[in-house]
């Protein structure tokens, strides 16, 4: 049977409107915050209405397929409406291109099944999913049980109750051993957010391992290769960026992680990341910045950071805190030498180790100085980079729809030292580099640029991988 019917004067003042986006990912997470920034603005219920009804139906075009709801609800304070939008009760399939959680250019894929509680509102999101971390040369498998903010409990009719997500994952990194050892892990953690999801806790434990080549350097052989991670971590992240297909606006993330008291790893780790887009004349202009700090923790003077733990720069794929164009990916900073076959494994070279293995045919090549290197990243990291895209003024290719092509020109700068002294400000300044550099290419939905880019290293160390000609990929926004 129908309630009863209460109406209520369109002229009713409200206070403030506070607006919640529970359990939605990616895009339509994006479509969800930009359209709630209009609903703050009512101060009648009748505007409040007039604003609900015209952001359902601009997120009915938006959404992807994926039915929203949005659940309205008096605030604790006299005049003041909750407004949390939610998914809708039942599966869903969805794929995504953009940023993961890491802000790294990432492909995933998740479905899940939302239930509701007995008022028929979302109460868990029971989900897995998949995800590709190009950046990072990552694939990753991911179960999850989230508690979303929609609660049967009656203390919490009038407030909006944390979000809590249950996770088990399993990864691997670098799993071509293109730029240094693959790395795979398993984890399991439990975040507890904000309504607003800004704000989180986390608990992780992590068991892991390093998988070094035969001709891994000292430096890798000497790192931990099996560590157990057990830490508790502050992260803080604002994604601004408007649901205009441009990406544009302001992402901000920060962390502070501590672990030490199980485990083998006891780390202090802190990073911080900015990003900030908008439209300048007739194109687009990015600035982004990245800063990190690990301590370890152990009492041993020789105590060494995870490199798991560690940070990297350089390559033209990944997010904001390890892209550096101009430079191979994780091709900056220290290094040290890989070892010949000879010194790795005496069947690596017929058993007999004073001699290196021999190279096969006339077209063989000799190993370069920069081949024998393993960059070895550091614990401490500090970037800068800017951007501008325009359309080139052409005819759209009559290939793809009418491809548009696009002009980018950026330049950049950023340095990382192997160890946190006193000095690292001045260590930093040390050991600085710079590229600036041009390309040509299409812009991808969300703010995303693809194309291929001639770079100019203005400052490098030797040791360095330089790369002048890449392909530049950005998945989510403009870096």
């Amino acid at each position: 049977m129908a309630g009863r019917r209460l109406y209520v004067n369109a002229d009713t003042p409200v206070s403030e409107v506070c607006t919640f986006v529970q359990g939605l990912h990616g895009r339509v997470r994006n479509a969800a915050v930009a359209a709630s920034n209009s609903v703050c603005r009512a101060r009648t219920l009748g505007s409040l209405d007039q604003q609900l009804r015209s952001v359902a139906a601009s997120l009915e075009k938006t959404s992807l397929g994926e039915p929203i709801a949005i659940k309205v609800a008096p605030g604790p304070e006299t005049g003041q409406i909750h407004v949390t939008f939610l998914p809708q009760p039942g599966p869903r399939l969805g794929s995504d291109a953009g940023l993961d959680a890491r802000l790294d250019n990432a492909l995933s894929l998740q479905g899940e099944q939302v239930v509701a509680d007995e008022r028929g509102w979302p109460s868990w999101g029971l989900g897995a999913g998949g995800l590709a971390g190009l950046g990072q040369n990552s694939l990753s498998g991911t179960l999850r049980a989230t508690r979303l903010g929609s609660a049967t409990s009656h203390r919490f009719e009038n407030r909006q109750p944390p979000c809590m997500t249950f996770e088990m994952t399993g990864s691997g990194t670098n799993l071509s051993q293109s730029f240094g050892p693959c790395q795979v892990s398993k984890l399991g953690a439990v975040t507890c957010s904000g309504a607003s999801k800004r704000h989180s806790v986390r608990l992780e434990t992590a068991s892991r391992e390093l998988l070094p080549d035969n001709g891994s350097s000292e430096a890798v052989l000497t790192c931990p290769l099996r560590s157990t991670k057990s830490s508790v971590s502050y992260n803080y992240l604002y994604d601004g960026r408007e649901d205009s297909g441009a990406g544009l606006g302001e992402i901000r993330k920060a962390s502070v992680e501590w672990s030490g008291f199980l485990g083998d790893v006891e780390l202090a780790r802190a990073e911080g990341i900015l990003n900030f887009s908008k439209r300048l004349f007739s194109g687009v202009g990015s600035i982004s910045t990245a800063c990190g700090l690990a301590i370890p923790l152990a009492d041993s003077a020789s105590a060494v950071t995870p490199w798991e733990d560690r940070y990297f720069l350089g390559g033209a794929l990944g997010g904001p805190a390890t892209r550096f164009p101009g430079f191979a990916c994780q091709g900056i900073g220290p290094t040290d030498d890989r070892r010949t076959p000879s010194e790795g494994s005496c069947q690596a070279n017929g058993g007999f180790p004073d001699q290196l293995w021999p190279l096969a045919g006339p077209s063989a090549e000799v190993v370069t100085r920069e081949a024998a290197l393993d960059h070895v990243g550091g614990d401490a990291m500090a970037s800068a980079m800017a951007t501008f895209q325009w359309p080139l003024p052409m005819p759209p290719l009559p290939i793809a729809g009418g491809l548009r092509l696009h002009g980018i020109i950026f330049g950049g700068v950023g340095a990382l030292v192997r160890q946190v002294h006193p000095s690292v400000f001045q260590d930093l300044a040390d050991e600085v580099r710079a590229s600036c550099g041009a390309g040509i290419g299409t812009s991808l939905p969300g703010g995303g640029f693809l194309g291929i880019t001639w770079v100019n290293p203005l400052i490098a160390k030797p040791g360095d991988k330089q790369r002048k000609l890449q392909l530049w990929l950005s998945l989510g926004l403009l870096l």
